[in-house]
């Protein structure tokens, strides 16, 4: 485990199941012994939401860190200002360029919401490389080709909304890290994601704030 690989001590590895929104016997041994991070995999809206809650309720001094459902913008109306201090990751998100800014706007102003951080501009960047692969093999059918150009993407790499996309054609993946598609870190501040490093690089001019449940 990286975690333990770079000094840090795991003294809980929990695992429950999909939609669960009661952690009681979790929090009390939480609580028990206050870690400096509590770093949860929930892809479910209500789960997170029903954790942070509960953990409210008697917090101890520890970093929340939640992988994955804080992208949804429910996860912020649900908590209100609950969500501030709250950390959050996600592999798949518009890089924070002017171009990208006013893009969002626009589709703001067209669909009467926010575009998210992560699946439209996913996928108008995959529309995007399908139609880069069928410009260079000639046709929309002929699979092979576009096969083809997708398995070897590295070769000539596709500049999107969220990042460069490569391929690794031996293990049939898209490349991610700084030269790739970058993993964004947030902490939701006044209501807002605040994003605090793309990949291993801080992002000029925001930074990390102390939740509001931290004691003295």
């Amino acid at each position: 485990r990286l975690a333990e690989e770079n000094g840090w001590e795991i003294i809980m590895d929990d695992t429950y199941p999909y939609g669960t929104t009661e952690f009681g016997a979790q929090l009390a041994r939480i609580r028990a012994e206050e870690p400096a991070i509590i770093f949860g995999c929930m892809t479910s809206v209500d789960t997170s939401v029903a954790f942070v809650n509960q953990f409210l309720q008697n917090p101890t001094n520890s970093l929340i860190f939640i992988q994955w459902s804080p992208v949804a913008a429910k996860f912020k109306e649900l908590l209100g200002e609950k969500a501030n201090g709250v950390l959050w990751q996600t592999e798949y998100a518009y890089l924070p360029t002017p171009e990208n800014l006013a893009w969002a706007e626009e589709f703001e102003a067209r669909f009467g919401r926010a575009p998210g951080m992560a699946w439209p501009a996913m996928m108008e960047d995959m529309l995007y490389i399908w139609k880069a692969a069928v410009e260079s093999c000639g046709s929309p059918i002929d699979y092979e080709c576009i096969y083809e150009y997708l398995e070897n993407l590295s070769e000539h790499p596709y500049e999107g909304r969220e990042g460069r996309y490569g391929m690794d054609p031996a293990r049939h993946e898209g490349l991610t890290g700084a030269d790739w598609i970058p993993i964004h870190f947030y902490q939701i501040q006044n209501g807002q994601d605040v994003l605090l490093y793309l990949g291993t690089r801080a992002v000029e001019g925001n930074r990390f704030q102390i939740p509001p449940w931290f004691r003295d």
